[in-house]
Formats: structure tokens, C-alpha cells, sequence
């Protein structure tokens, strides 16, 4: 199952031309049919999978942004990425009072995403489009449950993502999804 980031968007939450032109350029990396298409309750989710050329997907709130809780911590977050040079969610995970907050985000990614693979048939696929600052967690979760991004090369730009393994009830692995240069 493949969960991607939006496309980069604007203020507005729209997608930009820059987040199109992204779309343009992962849609060959895409397979042709998915049995499952789902994007988290935000525009930009669903302008991402619709530049893609895809329909008819599904609305699902496990794969919605970081809730409230964790956005109360940007401006320490903030300071963080501005005093160290570094991204905005390398400095989140330092905020001790992120970390448990940001395992629980990537919880509710993992719990959709053994939901929707429980709609799949065998051998079946999904696309998910959801948001940075989720997907990452949820594949460090997989991977051990250490949070440090440089695991995992860092946090995910527009329409990267992760390629999760599921097997029963249980997921198993992860595969980062990078844009090709």
C-alpha cells in the first residue's frame, strides 16, 4: 500500500503550480490501477490524487495532518529548525513533548492503513494521499519506533511517501518513496 504526501500547496491549501508540476513528474513511477484510492478530509489531498489522473477514491480521517496537540509545539519546533538549520519536523521530533504525541499520529496511519489493506482483495493495492509529518512517523514506527529522520533520509517532500508491507492485520515493512531527480 502506497501512502504519499500531497502535492506542495499554498496558503490557500490548494495545490500550487509547483505541486502540479511534482504530480507530473511521479505520476510515471505510479501503477496504472489501484483497488483502493483514499485521501485524507483535506482539499489538497484529493487535488493531488485528481492531477494524477485518478477518481472515485474514498475520505478517510486516520490519514488527516497532525492534530491540534502537536501544532501547539510549532513555535518551539520553530525556533528549533531556525537556530539549527535543519526541517521543520527534525526539530519537532527534538520537542520531548512531540515525540509521544507524533507516535500516536503515526498509530492512526498505521490503523488506516490496515483498514483500507483489510478492504483489499489478495494481491490487491491502494494509494493514499496524506501528509507529511504523518507518514514519516508511521514508517519509523515499522522500522523500530526510533524517531530520527535521517533513518528514513529525512522528511518527505510533495508526493513522496512510503510503500507499506501488509500481510493479515499486521504490517510488516516499509519502503521510502522518493522522487527521482
Amino acid at each position: 500500500m502506497e501512502v504519499r504526501r500531497h502535492a506542495p500547496s499554498g496558503d490557500d491549501k490548494h495545490l500550487t503550480a509547483e505541486g502540479r508540476e511534482v504530480v507530473r513528474r511521479v505520476r510515471a513511477s505510479l501503477q496504472p490501477r489501484y483497488d483502493a484510492l483514499v485521501v485524507s478530509p483535506l482539499v489538497r489531498s484529493a487535488e493531488t490524487l485528481e492531477a494524477m489522473g485518478f477518481s472515485g477514491w474514498t475520505v478517510d480521517p486516520g490519514f488527516d495532518e497532525m492534530p491540534e496537540s502537536v501544532r501547539m509545539f510549532m513555535p518551539q519546533a520553530k525556533a528549533i529548525a531556525a537556530e539549527q538549520s535543519c526541517q521543520l519536523l527534525e526539530a519537532m521530533v527534538q520537542v520531548p513533548q512531540i515525540w509521544d504525541l507524533l507516535r500516536s499520529v503515526g498509530e492512526r496511519v498505521l490503523g488506516g492503513v490496515r483498514r483500507v489493506a483489510g478492504t483489499l482483495p489478495e494481491g490487491g493495492r491502494a494509494l493514499v494521499i496524506s501528509h507529511g509529518g504523518s507518514i514519516e512517523p508511521a514508517a519509523l514506527l515499522v522500522m523500530g519506533g526510533e524517531m530520527r529522520l535521517e533513518r528514513i533520509g529525512g522528511s518527505l517532500a510533495g508526493c513522496e511517501g512510503a510503500l507499506f508491507a501488509v500481510e493479515g492485520d499486521r504490517v510488516v515493512g516499509v519502503e521510502i518513496l522518493r522522487i527521482p531527480a
